[in-house]
């Protein structure tokens, strides 16, 4: 037998770090999509690096796939920014849920808060489980930690789409959350719902300002790189520019540039690998065969 699970690669939109203090947030799924596949074999397992909460997770259920072999596929080749971590425990967890119970467990919905609960104490507590919620729901997730919530929607504006662009760099994230001082994240959890308050209705003019705001406010607390700010700097300086912020831990991985629709062919043309709202990618995935 032959199992794979699939989940998306996660982009904060909005709530990074506000999730830490109880905020919301909105996370972009999109392709490439993370692959965990499993087959009867030696009990070996490729792609999760010792000591993740993935691999954590395996070593407590050994027993239960010893005589299956897991392979992991990162399509982003390590370099960061887009959930690998959470992308591997989500399946992971998945998998031994489906070994030890049914499909059908699996096929109707996750009990987040178990999810959450296991995630967090592998995890050292520190990570919010915001990303792997995210990646479960798909899509534009809506997620609500405290709730125990994480929704799937579409992108919410006709007038105005999005970028996620690159910077090519990786920050460690559970590293960084050891030595953050999460007292001064207070400030953005308001700004966080205001974000998702804006984007509900598709309100661009009033999601353009609270984005702008919560971009600000993260400057404001050194919660983004310098090589993070040069980058945005040069983006925002762009005629098609709306608004742009870095995004996820320290804003060092990835940026995210909002611009009107009827520029999107100058914004592809200027940073062509992008990723954009045709990109939006569903949740976690399952399926199963018999070779």
């Amino acid at each position: 037998m032959k199992i794979e699970l699939s989940a998306p690669s996660k982009t904060f939109l909005t709530g990074e770090y506000a999730v830490l203090r109880g905020g919301p947030a909105l996370v972009l799924n999109s392709s490439p999509r993370f692959v965990l596949t499993a087959m009867r074999g030696e009990g070996k397992v490729s792609g999760i690096p010792d000591g993740s909460p993935a691999a954590l997770w395996l070593r407590q259920r050994a027993p239960v796939w010893r005589d299956w072999t897991i392979k992991f596929e990162d399509p982003h080749y390590e370099q960061g920014g887009f959930g690998a971590s959470s992308a591997q425990f989500l399946t992971v967890h998945a998998l031994t849920t489906f070994m030890q119970s049914s499909v059908s467990r699996v096929a109707q919905g996750y009990d987040l808060r178990a999810l959450w609960n296991d995630f967090k104490a592998l995890s050292g507590g520190k990570a919010s489980g915001a990303d792997v919620f995210a990646q479960n729901a798909g899509r534009v997730a809506l997620v609500d930690v405290g709730r125990s919530l994480a929704e799937a929607r579409e992108w919410a504006f006709e007038d105005i789409g999005f970028a996620i662009v690159r910077t090519g760099r990786k920050v460690p994230t559970h590293e960084h959350l050891r030595t953050l001082d999460q007292g001064k994240l207070e400030a953005l959890v308001p700004l966080s719902h205001a974000c998702v308050e804006a984007f509900r209705p598709g309100a661009s003019k009033e999601f353009i300002a609270a984005f702008k705001t919560y971009a600000s406010q993260l400057a404001a607390l050194e919660l983004q790189a310098p090589e993070t700010r040069e980058l945005c700097e040069g983006l925002a300086a762009q005629p098609w520019c709306l608004a742009v912020k870095g995004c996820g831990a320290l804003g060092a991985d990835t940026a995210v540039v909002l611009y009107a629709r009827k520029d999107r062919e100058a914004v592809l043309a200027a940073v062509p690998e992008s990723l954009n709202e045709t990109d939006l990618s569903g949740g976690l995935e399952m399926k199963w065969s018999w070779p």
